[in-house]
């Protein structure tokens, strides 16, 4: 799916990209036209998989309900009763194998529920997972579940979905309602949300997250390992922010990279550093990396600079990876976490062989840590990084 800029229309077209052999394959298209939907593996425990696709935006301006589970090995889609309001630019994500669809759009203002979309039982299921305190769409979520080990090395995953900023309505860009004060934050579990308390290191909030709000930035959960504790925490960029109030804001691209981290019950702190990559809308994925290690990295694909779509603009593919780090501040005499941009993947991070423009960028990440970013012409290869 997506929409087409070359053909000025919206695709239900559908590929598998096989990364082992290079190669892609056309399969059976989307049971409808649809862009800004969600796309989520599925694991079933089968070799291939499933993947879970749905929502979003059809023809006409319509807002899709359906949800559909794709099985690649009978080239098949089957509809899932997942029961949700028509709505776009929800939220998905993979954890533990089972997919979770955080909020969305809707005609009204913007949904509150939470799916969890299971099919470990040898066939697919889906329930309420939890309701958010604040309905929300145009959002970030970032995967920060506890996983635990027992003496017999028995594995167990308690998820956790920490959900960020967003807007609590249905408009066009630059014309949303974000999520303010303390709503902006909440951390979602099995039955309920709880509102996160946010703060800058000095108990403050210097970059004002909680007055301009933080429209379709891009977060990922960060596993820092390299102490005996374990500790996630979620690097979050790019996104737009709201300058002035109500009828006579503006919108500007958010500058600043920021890493999250909890510091005690329900409350989130949060490390501010500046990039000169200001995307509007971008995807990103963690890299994989040695254990222990004390940086790690996480792949961005950033389609757009631009904040508005209502006329489907689009700008040149920016791709490069973040480094997120440990580092002793002297003046507050503590530890704090360092996002930068690690300046290495093409000149000034931009492929000059390709004059493809996108709007949005997505990633996919496999197994061993590799990420793949889509653009209109190519797919790039991000692969781990170890300590340098």
């Amino acid at each position: 799916g997506g929409y087409d800029l070359e053909e000025d229309e919206i695709s239900k077209k559908a590929v598998i990209f096989d990364m082992h052999s290079l190669s892609k394959n056309n399969v059976k298209d989307l049971p409808a036209r649809l862009y800004d939907h969600v796309v989520a593996f599925l694991d079933d425990g089968s070799e291939n998989g499933m993947i879970v696709a749905g929502l979003g935006m059809g023809e006409d301006d319509v807002l899709n309900d359906s949800v559909w589970v794709y099985n690649p090995k009978s080239d098949r889609y089957d509809m899932l009763a997942l029961g949700a309001s028509p709505m776009t630019k929800a939220k998905a994500i993979t954890i533990d194998g089972d997919v979770y669809i955080v909020g969305g759009c809707t005609e009204g203002g913007a949904s509150s529920s939470v799916y969890k979309i299971s099919a470990k039982t040898g066939s697919v299921a889906s329930e309420l997972f939890a309701s958010l305190k604040t309905g929300r769409c145009n959002h970030a979520i970032a995967d920060v579940s506890k996983v635990t080990v027992d003496e017999n090395g028995v594995k167990t995953v308690t998820p956790r979905i920490l959900v960020i900023g967003g807007s609590s309505d249905y408009k066009n860009e630059g014309k949303e309602t974000p999520i303010l004060g303390e709503n902006f934050a909440e951390l979602v579990t099995k039955g309920s949300s709880v509102t996160m308390t946010v703060t800058d290191r000095n108990g403050g909030d210097d970059s004002n997250l909680k007055g301009t709000g933080l429209i379709a930035p891009a977060a990922v959960g960060v596993l820092m390992d390299d102490k005996e504790e374990d500790e996630t925490v979620v690097a979050v960029l790019g996104g737009y922010l709201r300058s002035g109030e109500e009828d006579a804001a503006s919108w500007v691209n958010n500058p600043s990279l920021f890493v999250f981290s909890e510091k005690g019950e329900n409350t989130l702190v949060y490390d501010t550093n500046g990039t000169a990559n200001e995307c509007a809308r971008p995807s990103a994925a963690l890299l994989g990396s040695e254990e222990k290690s004390v940086l790690k990295y996480v792949a961005v694909n950033c389609g757009s600079e631009e904040i508005s779509r209502t006329k489907k603009s689009s700008s040149a593919q920016v791709v490069f990876v973040l480094q997120v780090k440990r580092v002793k501040d002297s003046s507050l005499g503590t530890e704090v976490f360092s996002s930068s941009v690690k300046d290495s993947l093409m000149d000034e991070n931009h492929d000059p062989e390709s004059d493809a423009e996108i709007v949005d960028g997505p990633v996919a990440v496999d197994a061993l840590g590799q990420v793949f970013m889509l653009g209109g012409k190519y797919i790039y290869q991000v692969g781990s990084y170890a300590l340098p």
